[in-house]
């Protein structure tokens, strides 16, 4: 079996989550909430978390847990932005995130058996998931893209609603550091190379996803961390490098 045989499931995952994620990060980092996706991301693990405790691990149960947390914290937020400016904002939220991962750390704690399962919430091993798991976040990303681009009114006046849906989706598939990598070093490396449109993002958030799955595999190394590692490296080293070249 050949190593694309064998991962197929893992690059179509990150292809799928690049789709997803990329316009989100984007829409973000305009409207200058950069906790935003930690804190409705780190709601929608502890979510899942809190059920897969009360619920034992049923399926179902994680993904309301996921959506119920991360549709709280989109609502609080929303309710703060309305009375607030992005400078202003940037602390409650920050503060919500803060409060989600204490509380998340504590049932981690309490979690007995469980604990190793509800750690990989925060960056999954996504080089063994399932081809089934692979298809439905296609589905789903196609769904979300062709909504956001087709109807703006929906992105601007649901945005925090449709914020809450795909981060917990996307937790649950890939784990809070993973989605926060793919909302922000993308947009980040964009906006710094100049590029205003979705698909050179696309196509930096599928290129080094993929890249890092491929280390990740040829030194062992658990697969969400490095894919955030590198994500993360790869969008510092060009904000760096550009900012160098506009000093000089």
């Amino acid at each position: 079996m050949s190593l694309l045989e064998l991962f197929w499931p893992a690059l179509l995952l990150m292809l799928a989550l690049s789709l997803l994620l990329v316009p989100f990060g984007t829409e973000v980092v305009k409207r200058g909430v950069i906790f935003l996706d930690l804190a409705v991301g780190q709601w929608a693990a502890l979510g899942a978390a809190v059920a897969m405790l009360w619920l034992h691990e049923a399926e179902w149960g994680l993904w309301l847990g996921a959506l119920l947390g991360a549709l709280l914290a989109a609502s609080l937020v929303r309710f703060l932005a309305r009375n607030a400016n992005s400078v202003a904002l940037e602390a409650p939220i920050g503060l919500l995130y803060a409060l989600a991962l204490s509380v998340f750390m504590l049932v981690q704690a309490n979690a007995g058996s469980q604990r190793e399962v509800i750690a990989a919430l925060v960056a999954y091993d996504v080089l063994f998931i399932s081809a089934e798991q692979a298809l439905l976040s296609l589905f789903v990303a196609v769904l979300v893209v062709v909504l956001w681009l087709r109807w703006p009114w929906l992105r601007e006046q649901g945005f925090y609603w449709m914020f809450a849906l795909v981060c917990a989706f996307s937790v649950k598939m890939a784990g809070l550091l993973v989605v926060f990598a793919l909302l922000l070093a993308p947009a980040l490396m964009a906006l710094k190379l100049g590029h205003n449109a979705l698909w050179p993002r696309w196509l930096l958030a599928v290129v080094v996803s993929w890249l890092g799955l491929f280390v990740a595999f040829h030194f062992d190394w658990p697969a969400g961390y490095t894919l955030v590692a590198l994500l993360s490296l790869s969008a510092l080293l060009v904000y760096g490098w550009q900012s160098r070249r506009s000093v000089g």
